[in-house]
């Protein structure tokens, strides 16, 4: 069994043998805990401090999404009732208490590719809109209702693609349809491979794994900002994406369709990003989960949050819980 010792610290860290590893200052033991042990409700509530209202909860894999106040009670629920099961994986607020939902089939052996469609749910759970793409063509990670009244959807579709790659290619894509679930304008990260700039050696890894090389998590339309307004890069209505296995964040220009901007794959940059939003001030808020990614492979053991200023590239703000410092690591 392997023992890792550290300097002084507390608290829970990575599994020895399926049991938690405890550190507390210099002793280190193993202990056995079911999350059954944990506590439940709310268990620590200042309202001077928080950013008061309800919260939706929507469990992976469930049927039902709640809303609950601040002191964890169900005010509401939404049932998903279509004509066969089907579960919530991801939820947008719309006007009037309506929601707008990926759903997906239940996964039979893995993932796979059991997504099923976007649909817009009132406040009563019916369905009072909805898209479903062509068989072989996956909703995932990220929808967005426009101002104008038209939806920005995230998919993805094998396609080959032996310029890219020699193997089946996961091709990633955009697409906006309107209120009557026509496509109203289209957008494939195959088609503008060479404008993200990638470096020979990831054009090669990437060549030769092929599938799922790219693995966009992110699809919204950039807000009005002082930003925008001075450098159309990020102009009102433009595109931001993320490719979470190249650690890149982009922006696409909505009119010409070219990449106008990337970031992120650079050193003590991204790695397995999600979610950058840009902010009314034009910086990109990322939540930079770190792990592995990219190509090549560059790991990080923590998480963090990061502010972007996209004129410079510059980080302008971090927050990070620092992770534990291992001094030395034994074998007993």
């Amino acid at each position: 069994m392997r023992v890792l010792a550290s300097s002084p610290a507390t608290g829970y860290h990575r599994p020895v043998d399926g049991k938690p590893l405890v550190i507390r200052g210099d002793e280190v033991r193993i202990v056995n805990r079911s999350v059954l042990d944990w506590p439940t409700g709310v268990t620590l509530y200042k309202p001077e401090k928080c950013y008061n209202g309800c919260t939706v909860v929507n469990p992976f894999l469930s049927r039902t999404v709640y809303l609950i106040d601040m002191m964890g009670r169900v005010v509401h629920q939404w049932e998903i009732k279509m004509e066969e099961p089907l579960y919530s994986i991801f939820l947008e607020k719309q006007a009037n208490e309506s929601w707008l939902g990926l759903l997906a089939r239940a996964p039979e052996g893995g993932w796979g590719r059991p997504q099923f469609g976007v649909v817009q749910l009132d406040w009563d759970s019916s369905v009072v809109w909805r898209y479903v793409p062509p068989e072989g063509t996956k909703p995932h990670h990220d929808a967005e209702r426009l101002q104008n009244g038209n939806t920005l959807v995230l998919l993805n579709r094998l396609v080959e693609r032996p310029r890219i790659s020699a193997k089946v290619l996961q091709d990633e894509f955009f697409i906006e349809l309107d209120r009557d679930g026509q496509i109203v304008w289209e957008w494939h990260t195959s088609d503008h491979f060479d404008e993200f700039g990638y470096s020979d050696e990831a054009r090669r890894l990437m060549y030769e794994k092929g599938g799922d090389i790219f693995h966009n998590n992110t699809l919204t339309a950039l807000p009005g900002s002082k930003l925008g307004e001075k450098d159309s890069r990020f102009a009102k209505g433009n595109i931001l994406g993320s490719q979470r296995h190249t650690n890149i964040i982009y922006v696409i220009d909505k009119s010409t369709e070219e990449v106008v901007w990337k970031w992120g794959d650079g050193e003590n940059q991204l790695v397995g990003q999600h979610h950058p939003t840009m902010l009314d001030n034009g910086n990109i808020l990322i939540y930079d989960n770190g792990g592995r990614a990219g190509y090549p492979t560059k790991c990080r053991f923590y998480t963090r949050l990061l502010k972007v200023n996209p004129a410079t590239c510059e980080i302008v703000w971090e927050y990070r819980h620092d992770p534990l410092n291992l001094k030395e690591t034994q074998v007993l």
